[in-house]
This record gives C-alpha cells, structure tokens and sequence, in this order.
C-alpha cells in the first residue's frame, strides 16, 4: 500500500502544479509588501523578531543548526497538515514567511547593502524558501481534496499519506541541509561582505 502511495518526485510534483500557482504568487506579493512598508513598521517588526531570536544567536552552530531546522520543519508539517481544512493554514503560512522575508530583506539591505542581503539569505533560502513553498503547495493540494471528499469523490486518505511520505523522504532532508548551511556557511560567507 505504502508503495503505491509513494511515487517519484517528479511525478507528486505535477500534481503541484495548481497548488504551485497559488503559493508562488502568494510568496512574491507578500514579499513585495513586506519590502515596500513603512520603514517604521519594518524596523519594530524586526526588533521584536531579533528578541525572540536572540537567545539562540550564541549557542553553538550545532544547536543553532537543530533548533533552526526543528523550528522549520516541524512549521512546514503542522501547516502542510492543516491544510486538509480548505487549505488556508499553508496559504496563512506562505504569505506570512514571505511577509518576514520582505521585511528582513529591506531592513537588512538599507543597513548593509544588497551584497550583503543576498550572502545572508542566497545560500540557505536558495533550499529553504522552495521547501517550505512546496509544503504550502502540498498543503493546498489536501486542501483541495478534502473539498472534493465532501462532494463525494474517495483519496483524500491515500492522499494524505502520500503527502507525509514526500516531505519526510524530500522536504526533511532539505530543511536539515538548508540548517546546516544557515548555522556553519551563511556566517562565513556573511562575515567577507558585511560592514564592521
């Protein structure tokens, strides 16, 4: 059963593509808006995300490492999952982190420069930012489903199992990587750009 459920990345991904065209999207709006608001608002916001992040700046690149990936894996499933509910928890999730982003990006560019935003997000968001897009999509994707097995069509169930056997043999592994990268290269790519 689970190996009729299972199938290659390739394929699970083309039954991505509407949901893809509905998250990608979302993420690049939402990205815009974050980058375009008021510089007021983009450096409170991003003072109160530096406190709720400052307790992890000193810790060893090994527990930074876990505790940024547990952080964003365990979001990515929770609202992948929860996306069997009409599909707005991962439409909720896209826009937020593109919202975030946007606002990092703005407020980091205006103070280092755009060299320096791209060696601070390139090298890990380059993995992170699709993994956790193509789980919204997923997300969706149940969504969708579970619409559909209101109306009477039968799946939702193989479905989702199917969507837990993708991001645990793809997104996981990803996520860990782009953690890897944020804790041990992105700061060392970092520190041959940024200002002193």
């Amino acid at each position: 059963m689970v190996s009729v459920m299972f199938m290659p990345a390739e394929a699970y991904l083309k039954r991505l593509r509407k949901p893809l065209a509905i998250t990608i999207p979302l993420f690049i709006a939402f990205l815009v808006v974050g980058a375009t608001l008021p510089r007021t608002f983009q450096e409170a916001f991003t003072e109160t995300l530096g406190r709720q992040f400052a307790p992890i700046v000193n810790l060893p690149p090994l527990m930074i490492m876990i505790t940024i990936f547990l952080n964003n894996a365990l979001k990515s499933f929770v609202a992948m999952l929860l996306g069997v509910f009409f599909g707005i928890a991962p439409i909720a999730f896209v826009a937020i982190n593109g919202l975030i982003i946007g606002l990092v990006m703005s407020v980091f560019t205006q103070a280092q420069g755009p060299l320096a935003t791209v060696a601070a997000i390139l090298p890990h968001g380059v993995i992170e930012i699709p993994a956790f897009i193509l789980s919204s999509a997923i997300g969706v994707r149940l969504g969708i489903r579970f619409y559909k097995r209101i109306k009477g069509e039968h799946g939702l169930g193989m479905e989702m199992i199917a969507a837990i056997l993708f991001f645990l043999v793809y997104l996981l592994p990803a996520f860990l990587v782009a953690a890897f990268i944020e804790a041990y290269i992105t700061p060392l790519i970092l520190s041959l750009v940024v200002k002193p």
